[in-house]
């Protein structure tokens, strides 16, 4: 490895065990009474076990972990020896145990400003590009810190991509539901749920508007011995069909 490489590695690093540290000050300072008296050698909950031998390495025991400064952070680690491994292992485990507010979507994205230094040292790694939009895109070099955080499959998808993805196809799927059962809705229900809507409210209406519909299609005859409920074929579906009922009244 040459010499820029390890300065590079090393910087990277600190910084991890920078946000480790301003994680743990985080939480010990958001949580001063809820009985919390073992040091971080010993507390599971919140960080992993590497990441526990660092923060006792530096000295950083729950009582003073919660009073330091930024200052006295940087000291602590001016004085730190680089920990065993690579830094796509250290990238990984940060990522998988306290990084999890870093996006890891493969768009381009605009981290907190808390990640901002991290990310410009992730694009000297060669992990990372600047996105013309002024954000990062994160590259495929930096495949086996997602996979071993569980943040990429195998094929380098994101997870959060994924999330998102499925999202917007439920959402699609709701907005071509709701289309279609104003288009098939019977006249005699459209005049009863408005009825109902008149009389009771719209709140009152969405958890009715099951009498009318079953979940995939408007019942033949209505049920009104149904308890109120969420609708069958979802909130988001119930609301849009009283709500547009609702404007056509006024």
């Amino acid at each position: 490895m040459s010499q820029k490489a390890e300065h590079m590695e090393r910087a990277l690093d600190l910084e991890l065990l920078r946000l480790v540290a301003k994680a743990a000050r985080k939480l010990m300072r958001a949580k001063p009474k809820q009985g919390i008296t073992r040091d971080w050698g010993e507390d599971t909950h919140h960080f992993d076990k590497h990441h526990r031998a660092d923060l006792k390495a530096l000295g950083l025991e729950q009582g003073v972990c919660a009073d330091l400064t930024d200052a006295e952070i940087e000291e602590r680690l001016s004085n730190y020896v680089s920990r065993p491994g690579s830094a796509m292992e250290r990238m990984g485990r940060y990522l998988q145990e306290v990084g999890r507010m870093l996006p890891d979507t493969r768009a381009a994205f605009h981290p907190e400003p808390l990640y901002e230094d991290l990310m410009v040292l992730c694009m000297h790694m060669g992990w990372a590009i600047c996105d013309v939009s002024g954000g990062y895109r994160w590259l495929d070099r930096v495949a086996p810190a997602m996979q071993a955080a569980g943040k990429w499959d195998a094929q380098c998808v994101s997870r959060q991509d994924l999330v998102r993805q499925s999202a917007q196809e439920r959402a699609a799927r709701t907005e071509a539901d709701i289309a279609k059962a104003l288009a098939t809705m019977p006249e005699m229900v459209r005049q009863q749920i408005c009825e109902m809507i008149r009389r009771e409210g719209t709140f009152r209406a969405v958890k009715r508007l099951n009498i009318w519909h079953d979940g995939t299609g408007w019942r033949d005859r209505p049920d009104p011995a149904l308890e109120p409920a969420m609708p069958a074929a979802g909130l988001q579906f119930g609301t849009e069909i009283i709500r547009h009922l609702n404007e056509g009244m006024r």
